[in-house]
């Protein structure tokens, strides 16, 4: 059964969700610096994810799956130009490159696809930080 939470506890969900992207922004960089780039892609992904969550728990959606998130954003946010459609599509492409990295063989990631997969992931997660910051 689903709790709803008070508007208190929503207001510490979303700023603890956001913030937690901003520090798995500085993991993605920490384990890039290790060479560690496969991790580093599933980093950036999570990133967004946890603003991108924190964007709909602001608004009381709830969702239970990865998908539903980005459908959730798409519906809530981009559909009606508070969030530009290229951070849902950032988002998307993070998620494939995450899955590709965890689950395919032979996927080797390489300093060039992260940093430019990192520029997109800092561009999201702020946009989605200076939305929440109006609220």
């Amino acid at each position: 059964m689903k709790q709803t939470l008070s508007a208190e506890d929503r207001k510490a969900l979303v700023k603890y969700r956001i913030e937690r992207a901003y520090d798995t922004l500085k993991e993605a960089d920490y384990n890039a610096k290790g060479g560690l780039y496969n991790i580093a892609m599933n980093r950036l992904y999570y990133a967004c994810y946890y603003a991108a969550s924190a964007a709909l728990i602001s608004i009381g959606v709830s969702t239970q799956t990865h998908s539903a998130v980005r459908t959730m954003l798409a519906l809530h946010f981009v559909k009606d130009g508070k969030l530009a459609k290229k951070h849902l599509t950032t988002l998307t492409l993070l998620f494939h490159n995450r899955q590709s990295s965890d689950y395919d063989d032979f996927i080797c990631n390489d300093k060039q696809t992260f940093d430019e997969n990192r520029i997109l992931a800092q561009e999201c997660v702020d946009a989605i930080g200076s939305l929440l910051v109006m609220k």
